[in-house]
């Protein structure tokens, strides 16, 4: 057989789409958002009309096994690999024994935040001319492909949220919701599973609400993660996981506000790393829980993470 006949040959095989899927669902699934997607334009349509393709990326839900209701908890899943290497423990805390409290500053740990900032040192929001990099612009830009992608798959069908505020009640007080799926792009539109966009505007949105770094968060994967500031923060965590498969907890501390913090303005800090696609975070059926005793809300030191010590 000629070079000529073979080439002819294996176009002809790329030209059937249902070849071509199962010829790249072979592909890893960085090579197959970033390479295969460019090729031509035939082979990015047939990518973006493969129900199998967009599974495979975590831009639809995979179909489930079982015939429970679509947003059953899933028993077990799989992180997003491409989420969990781009985001690091900032948002994907897993490796661990313990998850650990967080403030906003820990978006100057992910991979692809300036490098140069972490590095700064000066008394507590003393800094403000922080420059975005190509590559954190890249993340930051509208329509970036990750604030679409599943977190994971099966994905969440909702977002446990805890607000823990410590100064509202001589008795400990929160306010949880199961916080409904939403697109990406608008909030008012109901999504198919919690999206990276969703969670990355939530916590960005929350901890830079303040006007210094008075407010922790922690995020639970699949199961209750210690250390929590309060038995009755841990049974909230509790009974959210047993609906869904990630909860966000958020706690505020004005008496740490300043500590052991970043020297960038919390102002800063939300003008690099919010999206141009920012949506902000729709809380619905929000309820209060109040608990019955006294108990003394403390941060574990450490399992906490402060500027320039990260565990």
């Amino acid at each position: 057989m000629g070079c000529a006949t073979h080439f002819s040959a294996m176009e002809e095989i790329f030209r059937v789409p249902e070849l071509l899927e199962m010829i790249l669902l072979y592909l890893d699934m960085k090579t197959l958002l970033v390479s295969a997607s460019r090729v031509c334009r035939r082979w990015s349509e047939t990518m973006t009309e493969s129900p199998k393709i967009q599974q495979a990326l975590c831009f639809q839900p995979a179909p489930s096994s079982s015939e429970e209701p679509k947003v059953r908890r899933p028993e077990s899943f799989t992180l997003n690999p491409l989420l969990v290497e781009k985001f690091g423990t900032c948002f994907f805390d897993v490796e661990r024994e313990y998850a650990y409290h967080r403030r906003a500053d820990s978006f100057l740990r992910m991979p692809w935040a300036p490098k140069e900032a972490l590095k700064a040192r000066g008394p507590p929001s003393s800094l403000s001319e922080m420059m975005p990099t190509a590559l954190s612009k890249c993340f930051t830009r509208t329509r970036a492909s990750w604030r679409r992608m599943l977190v994971s798959q099966p994905p969440p069908p909702f977002l446990g949220y805890i607000w823990y505020d410590k100064l509202s009640s001589l008795f400990p007080r929160a306010q949880v919701a199961l916080i409904q799926p939403t697109s990406a792009l608008r909030q008012d539109e109901v999504g198919n599973g919690i999206v990276m966009g969703q969670l990355y505007d939530m916590i960005l949105h929350t901890t830079c609400q303040a006007a210094d770094y008075s407010v922790w968060f922690k995020i639970s994967w699949d199961e209750p993660h210690p250390y929590y500031p309060t038995k009755f923060c841990e049974q909230q965590c509790k009974d959210l996981l047993l609906r869904t498969n990630v909860a966000v907890e958020f706690y505020e501390r004005p008496d740490m506000g300043s500590w052991e913090c970043s020297p960038w303005r919390i102002t800063t800090i939300k003008s690099v790393f919010q999206c141009e696609d920012y949506c902000p975070p729709k809380i619905d059926n929000l309820t209060k829980a109040e608990a019955m005793e006294f108990e003394p809300a403390e941060l574990d030191l450490k399992r906490s993470v402060f500027w320039g010590d990260e565990p």
